[in-house]
C-alpha cells in the first residue's frame, strides 16, 4: 500500500464514527421490524426471528464479500464513487414491501419461504448497507491509524437499535411509519457515506489476498465467530419459545451479543479477557445444570437471565480470543470477511440444519459444549501428566455418578452442581470442562427412558413429544403440556387436563353444549382434538392448525381419537388460524375458541385489537369468543379484557386452582379463560356459572399489531 497521505477530510475519525453509528443503528433497527412484519403470516413461530437472523448473517457475509473484492479492484476513489451510486440504486427497493399479511402457499415449507421473500424485499438495501463499515474502516485506515476501534463504534449502533427498536421506535411509530423513517435514514448514510468518501487518494488497490491467511488462523477465527453465532439463536429461540415471539425477547439477547463485540474491539476493554473467562465458567455451570437435567426455572426473569447471561459471558469469552487474534490492518476486510462466514455458519446449523438434523433442541447443547472446549484456558505448567490424567479421569467420574445415579436416587440437580465443580477445579483447563458439559448435556437422553414415547417431531413451528405416563397418553410442544387422553378404554372420550368438565371451559360447555352455543364452533389450535370431546351430533367444528405434524398426530388413531370418535362433522384447516379464520365468511360461528400456543408461548398476533375485531365479524350476534391464558409467565387477562372494552364487549373471566393428581384417567389441570360476547344478555346464561367473574382491565392502550407492549403481561 501507498504511504501516501490522505487528504484533509480524511484526518478526522468522527465522520467516520457517525457513518458507521448510523449505518449499524439502521441495519439493526431493520431486522426486528422486518421479522414482525412477517410474524402473523407463520402463527407466530420463535422460528421465524431464527431464520431472520441467519438471512441477516448471510446478507451481512455478502456485503463484506463485496467490500473485499471492491478494495482488492479499486483504487480507494473509485471505491467510494462505486459504494455510493450503488446505495443510491438500492434506494428503488424502499420502502420495504411487505404486508403484514403475507402467508407461505399451502405445502411450502416456511423457513424457505421465509429466506424467499427477506431476499426479494429487504436483500439489496441490507447487503449494499453492510458493506459501507469495512469500506469506511479502510478508507480510514488509509490514515495510518488502527481501525478496529470503528468496528466497536458501528456494534455500538447497532446495540443502540436494538435497545430504541422496542423502547422508542415501536411505541412511537406504527411499522407504516417505521418504513418511511427508516427509508430517510438511509438517505441520510449515502449523504454521510458521500461526506466520508470526499477526496480519497487514488492509490493501488488494497494487497489483501487470502493467500496471507493461514488455515489454521482462519479455522480459529470461523470457530470463534461461529459458536457465540450458535448461541444467539439457540438462546433466543429458547426464551421466545417459553414466553413469546416478539421483539424485545428477540433484541435482548442479539444486544448483548453485539455488546460483547464492542467490548472485544473497543482501545480499552471494561470487561477483561480474563474476567471473561471466569464469568463464562460460572455462566456454563448454570446454563449446563439448567439444560442437562431439566432443572426448573420458575420466574420469567430467571428464564430469560440465565440464558442471556450465559450467551453473554461465552461471547464476552470467545469474542475477546477474536479480537485478540485480529490480523494487521493491511487484512482488515478479509478477516471481516471470514468473522461474518464464521457468523453466519453458526447462525445456519441452529436455524436451519438443527430442525433437520435433531429431534430436539441438540444445536444448543452442542454450541454450550463447544463454547466450552473453545474458552481461553490457563493450563498448568507443572505436572503436565497429572493435569492430562485428570482430564479424563474428572469426566469419567461424572459418567459414572450418572450411570448409577437411576440406582442411588441422587437428586439430579446436586449432581449437576457437583459434576461442574469437578470440572471447574482445574482453573481452567478448557478438554477436562468440555468433556465434563458433554458429559452433562448426554444425560438427559441417557437416563430418559424412551419405552413410554409413542411419538417425536421436530419442524419450524417446534418439538413435539408423545409420551405415555400411567392411565394418561400426554402431548408436549417444547417443554409444555399440550394435551391428553386417557388410556383407559370406558373413558378415552372423556375431556381431561385443560378440557376437564370441572374447568372453566368444561362447565361452560357441558351446560351450554348440545344447543345454539357449539352449533358451530371455530377453534384455534388444534392440540390432541381435546376439545372435540364436547362436539355434539349435528354440530360443526372447525379446528385451525399451522402444524402438519399436529395435524398428523391427532388425527392418527394410533395416538389420539378424539377427533376420529366425535359424532360432530370436524373439519381442519391447515394454515395460520388468523388468516384462515379471517377468510371465513361474517357471522360464520357461534363460538370461537382461542387455543393456540408454541410451548407456553402465545402468537401475540393472535391477541391484538386488529384480530379481535376480525374474530367479533366472524360470530353470530349472541356469538362467544373464548380465550385460553394459561401462562406461566405472563398474564394476559387484563390484556384481554383492555381490548374487549376497547371494542365494547363484554368480558367475563374465570381460572380454576384446584387440580387432580396426573397420572389418574381422569386427571385435570389448572386452567385460565376469558369469556367475550358483543351482547351483555348472553351473560345472562352464565347465572349458574359462579366462578365467572369481571375480567380485569389493564390501563393503556389495546395491544395493535404494530404495537405490543410484553413487559405489562409479565407476572411479578
Amino acid at each position: 500500500m501507498s504511504a501516501a497521505a490522505p487528504p484533509a477530510p480524511s484526518q478526522s475519525a468522527a465522520p467516520f464514527a457517525i457513518a458507521l453509528g448510523v449505518g449499524a443503528f439502521l441495519l439493526f433497527w431493520l431486522q426486528p421490524m422486518v421479522a414482525k412484519l412477517l410474524l402473523p403470516g407463520l402463527g407466530g413461530a420463535p422460528g421465524v426471528w431464527a431464520v431472520c437472523l441467519v438471512f441477516f448473517q448471510v446478507a451481512l457475509l455478502l456485503g463484506y464479500v463485496y467490500a473485499d473484492q471492491l478494495r482488492r479492484r479499486l483504487t480507494p476513489r473509485r471505491q467510494a464513487w462505486v459504494h455510493i451510486a450503488l446505495l443510491a440504486v438500492a434506494m428503488i427497493s424502499l420502502p420495504i414491501d411487505i404486508d403484514i399479511a403475507t402467508a407461505p402457499p399451502s405445502g411450502a415449507r416456511p423457513e424457505w419461504w421465509l429466506l424467499g421473500k427477506l431476499a426479494a424485499t429487504v436483500a439489496p438495501a441490507f447487503v449494499i448497507a453492510s458493506a459501507t463499515a469495512p469500506l469506511l474502516q479502510g478508507w480510514f485506515a488509509l490514515s495510518r491509524r488502527d481501525p478496529y476501534f470503528l468496528y466497536a463504534a458501528s456494534n455500538l449502533g447497532s446495540f443502540a437499535a436494538l435497545l430504541a427498536f422496542p423502547l422508542g421506535l415501536e411505541p412511537l411509530f406504527d411499522l407504516a411509519g417505521q418504513k418511511v423513517a427508516w427509508t430517510a435514514g438511509y438517505g441520510g448514510l449515502i449523504a454521510l457515506t458521500a461526506w466520508c468518501g470526499r477526496g480519497l487518494p487514488d492509490l493501488s488497490p488494497a494487497n489483501d489476498a487470502t493467500a496471507e491467511n493461514g488455515w489454521r488462523e482462519i479455522a480459529h477465527w470461523l470457530a470463534l465467530a461461529a459458536v457465540p453465532s450458535a448461541l444467539l439463536v439457540g438462546a433466543t429461540r429458547h426464551i421466545s419459545t417459553d414466553v413469546a415471539a416478539v421483539p424485545l425477547l428477540w433484541v435482548i439477547p442479539l444486544a448483548l451479543y453485539l455488546l460483547s463485540f464492542v467490548n472485544a474491539f473497543a482501545a480499552r476493554p471494561w470487561i477483561s479477557p480474563a474476567w471473561a473467562t471466569v464469568v463464562a465458567v460460572v455462566a456454563l455451570a448454570l446454563v449446563s445444570s439448567y439444560r442437562a437435567l431439566g432443572i426448573g426455572v420458575p420466574r420469567i426473569a430467571l428464564l430469560v437471565g440465565l440464558h442471556c447471561l450465559a450467551l453473554f459471558a461465552l461471547s464476552l469469552a470467545l469474542h475477546g480470543r477474536l479480537a485478540a487474534l485480529r490480523p494487521p490492518p493491511e487484512r482488515l476486510s478479509s478477516f471481516y470477511v471470514w468473522l461474518a462466514t464464521g457468523g453466519a455458519l453458526g447462525g445456519m446449523f441452529a436455524a436451519l440444519l438443527g430442525p433437520v438434523l435433531f429431534v430436539t433442541v441438540l444445536e444448543y447443547a452442542l454450541a454450550i459444549t463447544a463454547a466450552a472446549f473453545l474458552l481461553p484456558g490457563r493450563w498448568p505448567q507443572q505436572d503436565k501428566w497429572l493435569q492430562g490424567a485428570l482430564d479424563l479421569v474428572v469426566p469419567g467420574l461424572v459418567a459414572l455418578a450418572l450411570w448409577q445415579w437411576p440406582n442411588t436416587g441422587w437428586l439430579p440437580e446436586a449432581l449437576a452442581w457437583t459434576a461442574v465443580a469437578l470440572a471447574v477445579a482445574g482453573l481452567f483447563r478448557p478438554l477436562r470442562l468440555g468433556l465434563t458439559i458433554a458429559i452433562l448435556f448426554l444425560a438427559g437422553p441417557l437416563l430418559d427412558d424412551d419405552a413410554d414415547l409413542r411419538f417425536r417431531a421436530r419442524n419450524f413451528f417446534g418439538t413435539i413429544q408423545v409420551r405415555d405416563e400411567g392411565q394418561i397418553r400426554l402431548f408436549r410442544h417444547g417443554t409444555t403440556l399440550h394435551g391428553a387422553q386417557s388410556l383407559d378404554y370406558e373413558k378415552r372420550g372423556q375431556p381431561i387436563g385443560y378440557y376437564h368438565p370441572l374447568g372453566p371451559i368444561g362447565r361452560l360447555l357441558m351446560e351450554r353444549g348440545d344447543g345454539p352455543l357449539t352449533s358451530s364452533v371455530a377453534v384455534v389450535g388444534l392440540g390432541v382434538g381435546g376439545l372435540a370431546s364436547y362436539a355434539n351430533a349435528g354440530e360443526h367444528w372447525t379446528f385451525y392448525e399451522i402444524d402438519r405434524d399436529i395435524i398428523h398426530m391427532a388425527s392418527d388413531p394410533r395416538l389420539f381419537t378424539l377427533i376420529e370418535g366425535a359424532p360432530a362433522a370436524i373439519r381442519i384447516v391447515e394454515g395460520d388460524a388468523r388468516l384462515s379464520v379471517a377468510r371465513e365468511p361474517d357471522q360464520q360461528f357461534s363460538l370461537i375458541i382461542l387455543d393456540a400456543f408454541s410451548s407456553d408461548s402465545v402468537p401475540m398476533h393472535l391477541l391484538t385489537l386488529e384480530a379481535f375485531e376480525m374474530y367479533r365479524r366472524k360470530i353470530k350476534p349472541e356469538g362467544v369468543i373464548l380465550v385460553h391464558v394459561s401462562n406461566r409467565h405472563l398474564d394476559l387477562e387484563p390484556i384481554v379484557g383492555r381490548t374487549a372494552a376497547a371494542l365494547g364487549l363484554t368480558a367475563r373471566a374465570a381460572a380454576d386452582d384446584d387440580d387432580l393428581p396426573r397420572g389418574e384417567a381422569d386427571w385435570k389441570a389448572r386452567t385460565h379463560w376469558v369469556f367475550l360476547t358483543p351482547r351483555p344478555e348472553t351473560v345472562t346464561q352464565l347465572h349458574d356459572l359462579p366462578f365467572w367473574r369481571e375480567a380485569r382491565v389493564a390501563p393503556g392502550k389495546p395491544w395493535t399489531d404494530r404495537h405490543s407492549n410484553l413487559l405489562e403481561a409479565i407476572r411479578r
